[in-house]
């Protein structure tokens, strides 16, 4: 009867015991299957200074200009703690898409070993043209820039409701939203190092991927609930902003 229950339990654990088998684990991943987090953070800041330039353009109107960009991203950070000395030197990264065992189904109670954490980034942009400091552009290569499609987006949502405006009745943008959840692709040459890829989920099942990445942005002005960073140099100089713009 034992030898029975036993056996009972082995066939009950095995299901288990393969869905964390075939997981990928930081010690197998290479330089190749991740991307930067601050290229990603880079590309949307280098969007908005973009956007900003072409507004102070004369004859443009202000839609941006003063507002606040609410960001909040929602990233699977791979746990490099048994990754190799590349690995660790990237610094804070994102798997490829498909890198390793990423789709973790949740059947039957079973639960699956990951090498990321789900972490959520939130922060503030101060939108205004400011020419006299660095932008995230020099930072930014183009093609990494154009792989996002945040200067897509703004250029088509923001300046494509200008020709409204000579119109009445009169109003104001009040506040624009942007969300997405989206995956990286690496390439095998040419450009950047990376194709983003906008996914859904589907019905059907439960899915926990490690390999797609979530984004969202509000554009709104400031309030007393999100207020305008401090963007004042300090004490190191021009190039240094303020303690609150680490971002």
């Amino acid at each position: 009867m034992n030898r029975y229950f036993i056996g009972l339990a082995a066939l009950a654990l095995a299901p288990l015991q393969a869905c964390v088998s075939n997981s990928a684990t930081t010690a197998t991943l290479s330089k190749q299957q991740l991307v930067r987090v601050p290229q990603v953070i880079g590309a949307l800041k280098c969007a908005f200074a973009l956007a900003l330039e072409k507004e102070a353009a004369p004859g443009k109107r202000k839609r941006l200009a003063g507002k606040v960009a609410d960001v909040t991203l929602i990233l699977q950070i791979v746990d490099t703690t048994e990754g190799s000395a590349e690995v660790k030197a990237i610094g804070p990264a994102v798997l490829a898409l498909g890198a390793g065992g990423s789709v973790t189904p949740y059947l039957n109670g079973s639960v699956t070993k990951t090498d990321t954490v789900k972490t959520t980034i939130k922060f503030r942009l101060r939108l205004a043209h400011e020419p006299q400091y660095p932008s995230a552009c020099e930072a930014t290569p183009n093609d990494v820039r154009n792989s996002f499609g945040f200067e897509r987006w703004l250029a088509t949502v923001i300046e494509g409701l200008e020709p409204n405006a000579v119109y009445r009745p009169a109003g104001n943008l009040d506040s624009v939203q942007y969300d997405a959840t989206f995956g990286l692709q690496r390439k095998i040459s040419g450009g950047a190092e990376f194709n983003v890829v906008f996914v859904s989920g589907k019905g059907g099942g439960s899915f926990d991927r490690n390999d797609t990445q979530s984004i969202s942005f509000e554009i709104i002005p400031p309030n007393d609930k999100v207020k305008v960073p401090d963007n004042k140099p300090d004490d190191n100089g021009a190039n240094t902003l303020g303690h609150d713009t680490m971002w």
